[in-house]
């Protein structure tokens, strides 16, 4: 019985070796056909589903991963695919996943390295980079890399910045975590419209937290929240006065006038342009972006931020 079982491993590793070989025949006709021409890098390369997959590996599937691993990564390196956008990348690395869903790198160099930039900031494919960071997550939640390339997805591809808060501060937990994370994440749920969350996640973490250098930046994440609730208070009354009298008020004692404000608070001061300005330096808590990516993308110009 050993012997017929030994003999039966032979022959299913003999076929699947032979369905590899048949498969690598026909990927090399049908690159060969893709590098004849630039233009040719445009057609789609096609590839069983990962269902059909399994299938072909007759039970070797972690050998059939590292094979379309490995095409993956010759496919990432071909110039030519570039005129492709690299589309292809996501459906070899869903083969991979697929057949051998241990395997955390392919989720991580799929989720960075599928976006592709085609021209002044527009990037492609970003649903599908986002889609194997979310498997990966799910797959490896300890995984602090894998939760923070996704909020990064959330916040740059998608405008979810209360989802991309909520894997930092996930994120922010793992070993080895940048401590920056959660007064980061306190800036994304304040942009989200929820300060409440933000003031009990910067309150919750100073209780616990012993790192001087994290309470040092909680600390001040939690005064940029405080004045940051002023100047929207004082900024929102003064939007209602403009649409109330047709202008915007020359001063806080307006505000107070009409009933907007209860009083002028210390210190602080109302712009022409309707812009609240506080008593002391601090960092508003919007979302800060560079200003060529500004001037790309039709955005306010603001200056580059470090959390």
């Amino acid at each position: 019985m050993e012997r017929i079982g030994t003999r039966n491993l032979w022959i299913g590793g003999l076929l699947a070796c032979a369905l590899l070989a048949a498969g690598t025949a026909q990927s090399y006709r049908l690159e060969r056909r893709v590098r004849l021409s630039k233009d040719s890098s445009k057609d789609l390369i096609y590839l069983p589903t990962p269902q059909q997959a399994r299938i072909m590996s007759l039970g070797f599937t972690t050998i059939l991963a590292d094979y379309y691993w490995v095409k993956a990564l010759q496919y990432f390196t071909d110039p030519y695919q570039a005129l492709n956008h690299y589309r292809n990348l996501a459906d070899y690395l869903d083969l991979v996943v697929s057949l051998d869903p241990d395997f955390e790198y392919a989720y991580l160099f799929g989720g960075i390295s599928t976006p592709y930039d085609s021209g002044r900031m527009r990037f492609v494919n970003t649903d599908r980079s986002t889609s194997l960071l979310e498997r990966g997550v799910r797959r490896f939640p300890d995984n602090w890399k894998m939760r923070l390339y996704l909020g990064y997805n959330y916040l740059n591809f998608h405008d979810r910045p209360k989802d991309a808060a909520e894997q930092f501060i996930e994120a922010s937990h793992l070993p080895g975590a940048p401590h920056y994370l959660r007064p980061f994440a306190a800036r994304l749920l304040t942009v989200a419209g929820d300060m409440d969350a933000a003031f009990t996640l910067v309150e919750q973490s100073l209780e616990d937290e012993t790192n001087p250098e994290l309470r040092r930046l909680l600390e001040q994440r939690l005064i940029d929240l405080q004045v940051e609730r002023e100047l929207r208070r004082i900024e929102s009354a003064a939007a209602t006065f403009q649409q109330q009298k047709g202008r915007l008020p020359t001063n806080l004692d307006e505000l107070v006038t009409s009933g907007l404000l209860k009083e002028v608070p210390g210190g602080y001061s109302l712009g022409p342009d309707g812009v609240a300005q506080a008593p002391i330096d601090t960092d508003r808590m919007i979302i800060h972006v560079h200003p060529e990516e500004a001037k790309l993308k039709g955005l306010p110009e603001t200056q580059d931020s470090n959390d």
